[in-house]
């Protein structure tokens, strides 16, 4: 996914039951960082009161606004501005729908439980579930915590970290079936805890993968970039998927190329469809 960074000033308001005036997240929403750049905050579990629900039905209004949905979707932590910052957010894109399950409130610090109940594509939206931590400062909410693990969900088999050009150290992360993404796979991209690329294992619903076997990279159309090859399931057929890199992201499915590959290959490994791809 391609990072388009827009430090801007905006105002989100709501009002939290119980907790005085309505809160707004400004340019000054910031985050604390240790000497890592990583940001850091305390546990709150098992501590604080637990939210009301008309408390939790206010929180989901306020991050269900499509900035505040940004911020926690692209979860960018800016090490120059210290704080978690807009991506790459526009006014009216759909990108499904969160709610608040749970939380707690511990003098000024709020820890909420972030899920999605809704949308068409889950790599855009927040997964998995997470833990956000609000803290109350005068009449804003600043997010000081929007980490959480890529390892809850996902398919260990299919998960690791490795070395692609350009990236260099990455760690993947495949999700079966993940959520909404019930008719295909998602294969995200990590560094740093930061999502930074992603991979939907399909061009249609005719031509995808919905059960991701194998991963693997070579830069096949020699460009110095490392392109990705994807075999696994379509239904119960064998079904081989190739994914250029494309300046500077994994692009759309070479469904020509793909189907080339697939119709020459005497089995379905990564070396045969190397072979493969050398005789085309």
């Amino acid at each position: 996914m391609k990072k388009h960074i827009l430090p801007i000033v905006f105002t989100a308001c709501f009002a939290l039951t119980g907790c005085g005036q309505g809160a707004a997240i400004t340019e000054s929403t910031a985050a604390t960082a240790d000497t890592s750049g990583k940001t850091s905050v305390q546990s709150t579990e098992n501590k604080g009161t637990p939210l009301t629900a008309d408390e939790l039905n206010d929180l989901t209004e306020f991050f269900n606004q499509g900035e505040i949905m940004d911020i926690v979707r692209a979860n960018h932590y800016d090490d120059s501005q210290e704080q978690y910052i807009l991506d790459s957010y526009e006014p009216g894109y759909e990108y499904g729908e969160y709610k608040c399950t749970s939380g707690t409130k511990d003098e000024n610090i709020l820890t909420v439980k972030v899920e999605v109940t809704d949308g068409d594509n889950p790599a855009e939206l927040v997964f998995p579930a997470r833990d956000i931590v609000l803290k109350k400062q005068d009449n804003s909410y600043h997010i000081i915590s929007n980490e959480y693990d890529y390892e809850t969900g996902c398919t260990p088999a299919l998960s690791f970290e490795t070395e692609i050009k350009p990236y260099g150290k990455v760690n993947i992360y495949t999700y079966h079936q993940y959520q909404l993404a019930d008719i295909y796979d998602v294969i995200l991209f990590v560094q740093n805890n930061d999502q930074i690329d992603r991979i939907i294992p399909h061009d249609n619903l005719n031509n995808a993968i919905n059960n991701v076997e194998s991963i693997d990279f070579y830069d096949y159309n020699a460009d110095g970039y490392d392109d990705a090859i994807i075999i696994g399931k379509a239904g119960d057929k064998d079904k081989i998927l190739l994914c250029p890199f494309d300046q500077d992201q994994f692009g759309s499915i070479d469904t020509e190329l793909s189907n080339k590959v697939e119709s020459k290959v005497s089995s379905f490994t990564f070396e045969e469809v190397k072979k493969s791809l050398s005789e085309i």
